[in-house]
């Protein structure tokens, strides 16, 4: 979407609370050794910098994505971690853990309850590919997913976002989508120009 404004209008008529203004550095990686059914899983180490200086890091181990009533869920694994990021992220590469994306964003969390429901509304404006929102629930009850997730659809109505450009990607993987296709368009020019190259 071009911005948040629609939703910021819609949060404050729904009686949202903020609960607060962050920039996220998140560093993604791809574990080895997986079984075949554990392929797209990814490791990630995110750095939480609040707006009025509190910061800190979680390692992350997400589940590959399976679509449940045209939305994707995934398990996830969160501890949070002391220390330096670099460190952390030099440590995962020695294990052989490959870096595949590093995604930098200005994240503004708001919560509220919608239909007896606690939600967390993301707006996000991520370096290179623009601004998103992301609506998350939290829960460990796997018998009323459908439900909860026809709520979520209902939520996102009501916040003015057409659900019809649902994305069911992370943004690591629409970076990695974005650089494939640069480099995709980059070759094509080259030989377009019939083996010129010309640096802008």
């Amino acid at each position: 979407m071009q911005d948040h404004t629609q939703v910021l209008s819609a949060l404050r008529k729904l009686g949202a609370r903020i609960k607060g203004k962050l920039h996220q550095s998140d560093y993604y990686f791809a574990p080895p050794y997986l079984d075949v059914g554990e392929k797209g899983s990814i490791v990630r180490v995110r750095e939480d910098v609040h707006e009025r200086g509190k910061s800190r890091k979680i390692l992350s181990y997400k589940t590959p994505n399976k679509p449940v009533g045209g939305v994707e869920t995934r398990e996830e694994i969160e501890v949070e971690v002391s220390g330096e990021t670099r460190p952390l992220i030099e440590l995962l590469t020695r294990i052989k853990v490959k870096p595949i994306a590093t995604v930098k964003k200005e994240r503004t969390e708001y919560t509220l309850t919608y239909e007896g429901v606690s939600f967390t509304v993301t707006l996000d404006k991520v370096e290179t590919l623009g601004s998103f929102v992301e609506i998350e629930l939290l829960s460990s009850r796997k018998d009323d997913v459908k439900q909860l997730i026809a709520l979520g659809e209902g939520l996102a109505t009501k916040l003015n976002i057409d659900t019809s450009r649902k994305i069911g990607l992370g943004y690591h993987e629409l970076m990695l989508m974005k650089e494939a296709t640069r480099l995709d368009s980059s070759h094509q020019n080259k030989n377009d120009s019939g083996g010129a190259y010309i640096a802008q």
